[in-house]
């Protein structure tokens, strides 16, 4: 019932009838004209397969760690995730910046509590605040906070996707194949990795084959931050810019210029993506104005400038609060920074695509089509979208430096599929004749779309009940879990507590409020000369040996054997996760290593920052640090502890002193929490 409103109201009212909206929006008397649009143009523009394909996407990605979590609290165990096993960077970077957001700190305040940080954010600021929204909203469970998130960002991930595809290739059914493929399988992320592994792109197509059973715990799009919160706004910023290039008008200079501003508070490398498509846009539209002596078409990007300034102030403000901290240049050494001049030739079969797609849009798009239908994406566009690409490459031969450049593959992957798919389906327009060819084709799109949710519906069954190995990846024992509750709920939330085992440190920092006295290095601002020298000062405590020490950072995977370790630390595979699940932790070149010293790459140098060795000099000094430091209590600060688990017991080969003038504030069957002061 939408009462006494004017003919058009009622029209639009009754247009939603069969999503029976307006009975909500429109019940209450007073309501406004103004609400019953808002409803009814995306509930037009999506429709209701689309809003229930989209949910049973959300169910896809949801419903493996769901039934895990299911499988493990079963098993009187203590589910985890994200972990180092799987989620493991949102592990060692994100979470611990959304729990100090839960915790209600600022998000700079990186886990390391002798160098709060005085900038407001270091990594970009909105994923982490989403992340602690839903952490709040399931009252501090972090594994149940992952599942909401995963549920609700793989439903709108898929809706802009297709929101996307319904404006770029002008048809439902495209836009739901372009939807199903980038959110169902590795496409939107790894094509152009394709170009080097064959395995990659057996992988991509192996997820639209039912039969093909290898089932998986997170898809695609799964990871948090990056791709399942960042995602869609990128696609929204690069769709608002799409339709700007197509009528750059003032309402839509505002949209894209306020998309690109929080874009920056996003993920850096999408922000900066859209941002060097519209420079060279920019460029475009300057030159065609002085090809036409005419310059009233620049107004609006004047406005979007103007916009996209008023979000970006607080970004430099931040940027230059940042480069003033002590710890900065280190920090920035620790993350990798790709030093070197000259044009980047190893990303060759990157290249040889991006010509054969514009060269394709060129005789494609150029042109009407022969029934006098103008394309909706242009070569214009397109050319500088690739242009783009190139230049972000070859970042170096501009300002002397790239950041970890190996991260514009995934940048430019959901791009290069939408181009793609907008070549690809001009062609068929094209050269497909007949309703019976066309029929055909449709087909086998629907075909296609049915085969990839089948292939997702089956590995979702897969674990229903899961293998003893999926439980233990993705648990740990509910000893460690009754550690952690009591560290939240009788310490202060800036305790310290003192363990070598990066494991611990990490799920400190996740599900407790307190700091650990080793931090990730990338989770702080401390100088890179104070991580070592924590690193050496926490093996020495723990009673490691200087050998085994350096052997973490610069030796094989770490293990100790069975039959070396005595009781508490001595397990077998139902106590806890099985020797291989900890390797990720102990592999220098994997974690501790790689966030603890990061020499800056060479030009053109395309592997990961942690493939060079450390440089034996720093393993000497940490040596010598171990051998000269003494536990001294008073030097610590108030409320500091020790944590003796059975992962400390393993890294020290079970010789973890027993302190007995430390007072013993916890323990159970596998841990034991000392308070040193």
């Amino acid at each position: 019932m939408c009462g006494r409103r004017s003919k058009r109201s009622l029209l639009l009212c009754a247009s939603l009838s069969r999503g029976r909206l307006h009975d909500i929006v429109c019940a209450q008397r007073g309501t406004r004209l103004f609400f019953c649009t808002m409803l009814h143009r995306p509930f037009i523009f999506f429709g209701p397969w689309i809003l229930a394909l989209a949910l049973g996407v959300g169910f896809l990605y949801a419903l493996p760690p769901f039934l895990i979590k299911a499988a493990v609290e079963e098993e009187g165990r203590f589910f985890v995730l994200p972990n180092l096993n799987h989620l493991s960077d949102d592990t060692l970077y994100y979470f611990p910046r959304a729990r100090e957001i839960y915790d209600g700190h600022s998000p700079v305040d990186m886990h390391f509590s002798d160098y709060k940080d005085t900038a407001w954010f270091i990594f970009p600021l909105l994923p982490q605040v989403v992340t602690a929204g839903f952490i709040w909203l399931n009252a501090g469970d972090v594994g149940a906070a992952v599942i909401g998130l995963i549920f609700v960002f793989g439903i709108i991930n898929f809706l802009c996707f297709y929101a996307v595809g319904r404006v770029v290739l002008r048809s439902r059914l495209w836009a739901v194949l372009l939807a199903s493929i980038s959110t169902m399988t590795h496409a939107a992320l790894r094509i152009p990795e394709a170009f080097y592994d064959k395995g990659v792109a057996l992988d991509i197509v192996a997820n639209m084959i039912p039969i093909l059973r290898r089932p998986a715990g997170e898809l695609s799009l799964v990871r948090i931050d990056d791709p399942l919160l960042t995602m869609p706004l990128y696609l929204i910023s690069f769709l608002l810019l799409h339709r700007f290039w197509q009528r750059p008008d003032t309402r839509r200079a505002l949209a894209f210029g306020a998309a690109l501003g929080v874009l920056t508070y996003v993920y850096f490398y999408y922000w900066v993506m859209i941002l060097a498509i519209a420079l060279i846009a920019f460029l475009y539209a300057l030159a065609m104005g002085c090809r036409n002596g005419s310059y009233a078409g620049l107004k609006p990007w004047g406005t979007c400038a103007a916009v996209f300034g008023l979000f970006f102030v607080p970004h430099i403000v931040n940027f230059f609060l940042f480069r003033s901290l002590p710890g900065a240049a280190d920090y920035i050494a620790r993350k990798g920074v790709e030093t070197g001049w000259g044009f980047r030739t190893s990303v060759y079969p990157d290249y040889l695509f991006y010509a054969a797609l514009g060269t394709a849009a060129f005789f494609l798009l150029r042109r009407r089509r022969p029934d006098a239908s103008e394309p909706t994406v242009s070569f214009s566009f397109v050319a500088v979208l690739l242009a783009a690409m190139v230049l972000l490459w070859n970042t170096q031969a501009i300002i002397g430096f790239n950041m970890e450049p190996f991260h514009w593959w995934k940048t430019f992957a959901p791009l290069l599929l939408i181009l793609t798919s907008v070549v690809v389906k001009e062609a068929s327009d094209r050269w497909i004749y007949g309703d019976g060819s066309r029929r055909v084709l449709y087909t086998a799109m629907v075909l296609l779309c049915i085969f990839i949710f089948a292939k997702k519906t089956l590995n979702a069954a897969a674990f229903i009940r899961p293998a003893p190995d999926v439980v233990r990846s993705y648990s740990l024992l509910a000893s460690l879990e009754k550690s952690y509750e009591w560290i939240r709920n009788n310490l202060p939330p800036e305790a310290t507590i003192i363990s070598h085992s990066l494991g611990t440190s990490l799920d400190l920092t996740i599900y407790t409020s307190a700091n650990p006295f080793f931090a990730h290095p990338l989770n702080t601002l401390a100088p890179t000369a104070m991580l070592e020298k924590r690193f050496a000062e926490a093996h020495n405590i723990m009673g490691a040996s200087a050998d085994d020490m350096t052997a973490r950072i610069s030796g094989p995977p770490f293990a100790v054997p069975a039959d070396i370790c005595p009781e508490p630390c001595a397990y077998d595979p139902d106590r806890m996760r099985d020797r291989t699940a900890f390797s990720f932790e102990y592999r220098p070149h994997e974690t501790l290593y790689a966030a603890l010293f990061n020499p800056r790459l060479t030009f053109d140098s395309m592997r990961k920052v942690s493939s060079a060795p450390i440089p034996p000099e720093r393993i000497r000094a940490m040596r010598e640090h171990y051998d000269a430091y003494r536990m001294e209590p008073d030097a610590f600060p108030e409320h500091t502890y020790l944590y003796i688990g059975p992962r400390e017991q393993l890294l020290s080969r079970g010789r973890v002193p027993a302190y007995p003038e430390f007072t013993v504030v916890f323990a159970n069957e596998d841990v034991r929490i000392l308070r040193v002061r």
